[in-house]
């Protein structure tokens, strides 16, 4: 896990960067929070928990909780979260926002266009007959 320097720190660098950081188990960003332009930090509510038998368990209450950032706030949610984040919380084409009742925080029509996420997975079998195409 790229976190483990900072949750298990073995250098003082890492102990004064793990210091900073809190991770929060648990709960999924719905938007970020702004003051002006600038983000401050995120709103969040209970992740859905996973049940014994597969499926999900809806969390208890759909309250949202704020959180805010001492210094800054890092969006890392990914090619298909940061663009959606952004856009919930008004950055996008204002056009496209505006149809669906969000407030524009800024127009900038880029955001959520051009999305090209790389899924793909490969599946190798090894047969002991000689039917292989190798």
């Amino acid at each position: 896990c790229y976190l483990r320097p900072l949750l298990q720190p073995k250098t003082a660098e890492d102990v004064a960067a793990g210091a900073r950081l809190e991770v929060l188990t648990q709960q999924t960003v719905v938007r970020l929070l702004f003051e002006g332009s600038r983000a401050v930090g995120v709103e969040t509510i209970e992740s859905p928990k996973p049940t014994k038998g597969g499926g999900f368990r809806a969390p208890s209450s759909s309250t949202t909780t704020q959180f805010f950032a001492a210094q800054e706030v890092i969006l890392c949610a990914g090619a298909v979260g940061s663009p959606q984040l952004l856009m919930v919380s008004g950055i996008g084409e204002a056009q496209e926002l505006e149809k669906l009742g969000i407030e524009v925080m800024q127009d900038l029509p880029a955001v959520g266009k051009n999305l090209q996420d790389h899924l793909e997975f490969y599946v190798q079998y090894l047969s002991g007959l000689p039917c292989s195409l190798y």
